[in-house]
């Protein structure tokens, strides 16, 4: 019996070793294009009719402040864990006579936990988490209080994300990689407006560049 407990100590002890020997922490930080399906958009403001269309935004990724995507994972051999914040933006193009602006430009920021795959050195990941919004409007003149939220710097805790994604790296260095992916991000944002609110719905196709590193081997 001795002996037994002995072996599986042993071949636990292995196991262990081996699993950290093969893990590391990854951290990457890029920015991107995307492009917004036309989706319905709800207005509400007190004592006024509801304000109901297909919205069509821009995202002006170039534009400060900029489109960004940044990460920081888990990764033992070929699946891991990431944290994982994007920086998108709406500008709401085709505005009815009714809103002067309707803009979540500080921004629409995804914020999710990602499980990672890697399969043929191609990445694949789902993840989920919350949309952090800071939305600024102008809805028949009543411009929004933006110094309100969390921390009264104008941003909100606005609704679920779920966000998929596939995509390479290419090794400039041991370390150092590119890394392309195309990305499919699914939200829905309940947001402020002067004396009222709004429901955001939002479907983003995204191709992102970034660079990143190794930074941190556990061997």
């Amino acid at each position: 019996m001795n002996f037994l407990l002995g072996y599986f100590f042993l071949f636990f002890v292995l196991s262990v070793v081996e699993l950290f020997a093969q893990s590391k922490l990854v951290l990457e930080i890029g920015t991107g294009l995307p492009y917004n399906l036309p989706l319905p958009l709800t207005i509400r403001q007190k004592g006024e009719s509801t304000i109901h269309l297909t919205a069509q935004y821009d995202s002006q990724p170039f534009e400060i402040p900029i489109f960004w995507d940044w990460r920081i994972g888990y990764w033992n051999g070929s699946d891991g864990w990431e944290l994982e914040a994007v920086h998108h933006k709406l500008f709401l193009q085709n505005k009815p006579s009714e809103v002067e602006q309707f803009d979540i430009s500080h921004g629409l920021n995804l914020v999710v936990i990602n499980r990672c795959f890697m399969k043929d050195k191609f990445i694949f990941k789902a993840g989920a988490g919350i949309t952090l919004t800071h939305p600024e409007s102008i809805v028949r003149g009543k411009k929004l209080d933006e110094q309100r939220g969390i921390f009264d710097q104008g941003y909100y805790v606005s609704g679920p994300v779920l966000l998929f994604s596939a995509g390479r790296r290419l090794y400039l260095l041991e370390k150092i990689f590119l890394s392309v992916e195309a990305k499919l991000g699914f939200s829905y944002s309940f947001v402020p407006v002067a004396d009222g609110s709004a429901d955001v719905y939002n479907i983003a196709a995204m191709v992102t560049l970034g660079i990143g590193t190794d930074f941190l081997t556990l061997d």
